[in-house]
């Protein structure tokens, strides 16, 4: 039980891990596109 607990951990956190990245890339890409165009 505690290893399927740990197995499930591990995921929501890399999961959310990247999201987080996902996100930091996304805002920099729009941010760097603005820039770009302007």
């Amino acid at each position: 039980m505690p290893d399927i607990v740990n197995c499930a951990l591990k995921i929501v956190r890399y999961s959310v891990n990247m999201a987080v990245i996902f996100s930091f890339l996304f805002s920099n890409y729009k941010f760097l596109a603005v820039r770009i165009h302007v």
